[in-house]
C-alpha cells in the first residue's frame, strides 16, 4: 500500500510504502527521487529491459507541484510502478529492490 506522508520538517513529500513479507509488516518512507533511483538501477542491474517497461510518473506536473490532485496522480503512477517491478521474476531477489523495501535492514544505499 502507498500514501502520501508530508514531513513537517523538510518541505517534501513522502510516500509511506507497507511492507508485507511473510509474517513481518513494516513501513518504509521513501520519495519521488528514491523511486526514481530504484528504476534507474533496476534498468542498469537486470538483464531484461522489460523491468523498465512502466514508465515513472512525471516528477513535476503542468499544475502546482504540491496540489492534491497531481500528488494524488503520481502516488497511483508510484504503485503501478512498483508493483510491476515486484510482480517481475527478475527483480524477486533484486539487491535494491530489496534496499529500497528496507528488506535487508540497510537503506543506505538509497
Amino acid at each position: 500500500m502507498l500514501t502520501l506522508h508530508h514531513n513537517t520538517k523538510f518541505p517534501a513529500v513522502y510516500y509511506k510504502i507497507e511492507v508485507l513479507r511473510g509474517n513481518t509488516q513494516h513501513t518504509c518512507l521513501r520519495r519521488y527521487s528514491q523511486f526514481l533511483y530504484l528504476s534507474n538501477k533496476i534498468h542498469v542491474t537486470t538483464e531484461k529491459d522489460t523491468v523498465h517497461k512502466r514508465q515513472l510518473p512525471p516528477k513535476t506536473g503542468p499544475f502546482h507541484r504540491d496540489s492534491p490532485e497531481f500528488l494524488e496522480e503520481r502516488m497511483e503512477g508510484l504503485y503501478q510502478f512498483l508493483m510491476d517491478v515486484l510482480l517481475r521474476p527478475e527483480c524477486v531477489n533484486n539487491t535494491w529492490v530489496e534496499a529500497f523495501l528496507e528488506l535487508g535492514g540497510s537503506d543506505e544505499n538509497l
